[in-house]
């Protein structure tokens, strides 16, 4: 889940102390960090869910090895819903939403959470170190090994 950086409109908690610019620079470091540790997650297809949905040109550049679409629903719920739920009927088996600014969430966090799924579990849950958490759902079908 990934928002295009843009001073005032990004990480704007952090103003002050932090310009609108520096705050949007911080975060796309956030950001590239993260995409760097999605693509080391062995056995996935990393997808980037994005907004602005006219951030399209934007993110090809930035994550070309990625699937990309863009976000979808009047809030962050409806958002996570709509990415996970849009894979799973691609027939993808596995999905796992992460933020795009947790650059310490440990690869190790995301490689169990696939293995917890690809064993049975329907749903995993996890920490991060902001307080808030990440999740990975699975559906059951008899001959689907593609994960997202």
């Amino acid at each position: 889940m990934a928002r295009r950086p843009i001073p005032g409109g990004t990480k704007t908690r952090l103003v002050p102390p932090l310009s609108p610019a520096e705050a949007a620079a911080l975060y796309e470091c956030f950001l590239q960090d993260t995409l760097d540790q999605a693509r080391h997650v062995p056995h996935v297809q990393p997808v980037v869910v994005y907004t602005p949905g006219k951030a399209t040109d934007y993110f090809a550049d930035l994550a070309p090895d990625f699937d990309r679409i863009p976000q979808k629903g009047p809030d962050l719920g409806a958002r996570l819903d709509n990415a996970l739920t849009h894979y799973l009927n691609l027939g993808f088996c596995r999905v796992a939403a992460i933020n795009s600014d947790s650059p310490t969430l440990p690869l190790a966090h995301l490689t169990r959470a696939f293995e917890r799924l690809r064993r049975g579990a329907d749903i995993v849950l996890g920490p991060t170190d902001d307080g808030g958490y990440s999740a990975s759902r699975a559906r059951r079908r008899a001959c689907c090994e593609r994960y997202a």
